[in-house]
């Protein structure tokens, strides 16, 4: 039975729309921010590795789950490989959804909806009251029935690390936590808990000469697994409305005040170099800001209402 579809947006005209990814920018360098969601900068260049990787893997597992047949999943990965850079990447993710597809080929997994998209009011925790100039957006990999009936946001990770380093900062994942909340009021129903789905990606490289037939075996072989639920008690869901708030508050005083402070502990990270690191070494020279960045939208990870269907009422 299908769900009856709601309005996506909530939001009057001079409400602001705020995502997870905007919010981490702000927590992590206020600076960053600023270039991404202020002036709407991003590097005139392709994404990197891992972001094509787990971009495309999350497009093949909504596929998948949708029913669509593997020899297409794998055909619409390979007519992505020449925007992808690296000849092999497409090889990576083809190698983690075939083994995903075999790994949980019989699984009896009762997806509600996928890929669903939403937008609530930010409630201020101590008035109840909601804020008037910003909205929260995010869209949820996947929502699930787990056996005793509860829901549960369905949340996709791709990692090269090892899955037990992995999992052990699952707990503090600040956005599946922002998620239950938020999807929780969205829906209108209980959502508490996550079932994180993690897969390892292999770092084997291809050997000299080697076949594509040759090299995706190899990486298939080595693919790991691991799913993970967590319930998350009433005190951890109340610290994220706090923060949530605290964070808008911020957000509006850096706006008004105009200050953008840096953080210089994430100009290198476990990721690389931050984006804007040429851009602020340089002191927003505009030779630099003109030749190395384009504009482009705030929140392209979402869409402006477009649904995904619900397979069964979530009331």
């Amino acid at each position: 039975m299908t769900s009856p579809k709601k309005p996506l947006k909530i939001r009057d005209v001079h409400q602001e729309k705020i995502t997870y990814t905007a919010l981490s920018a702000f927590r992590n360098c206020r600076q960053k921010y600023k270039h991404r969601y202020v002036d709407e900068l991003v590097l005139d260049r392709p994404k990197g590795n891992a972001l094509w990787i787990g971009t495309l893997f999350h497009e093949g597992i909504e596929r998948f789950y949708r029913g669509e047949s593997m020899t297409d999943i794998v055909s619409y990965v390979a007519s992505q490989k020449d925007d992808l850079g690296d000849p092999d990447r497409w090889l990576r993710v083809n190698a983690m959804l075939i083994a995903y597809a075999d790994k949980y080929k019989d699984e009896q997994l009762e997806i509600i909806a996928l890929e669903d998209e939403f937008e609530v009011p930010i409630i201020n925790p101590a008035t109840g009251k909601k804020s008037t100039t910003m909205v929260l957006g995010g869209k949820i990999d996947g929502l699930v029935k787990c056996d005793d009936g509860a829901f549960a946001i369905f949340e996709h990770k791709t990692t090269a690390v090892p899955i037990q380093n992995y999992i052990k900062t699952l707990w503090s994942d600040f956005q599946t936590r922002l998620y239950c909340d938020a999807y929780s009021r969205y829906k209108g129903i209980k959502v508490n808990r996550a079932v994180f789905n993690i897969i390892k990606r292999s770092q084997r490289r291809r050997k000299r000469h080697e076949a594509d037939d040759d090299f995706l075996i190899r990486l298939i072989e080595d693919t790991e697994f691991y799913r993970q639920e967590l319930i998350f008690g009433k005190g951890m869901l109340g610290e994220i409305k706090t923060q949530l708030w605290d964070l808008k508050d911020n957000m509006q005083q850096a706006r008004r005040e105009n200050r953008w402070y840096k953080n210089e502990s994430q100009c290198r990270s476990f990721f690389g170099i931050c984006d804007y690191y040429d851009l602020c070494s340089s002191a927003n020279n505009p030779i630099v800001r003109n030749s190395m960045y384009m504009k482009r939208e705030r929140h392209e990870e979402l869409g402006e209402g477009n649904y995904v269907t619900d397979k069964t009422n979530a009331t």
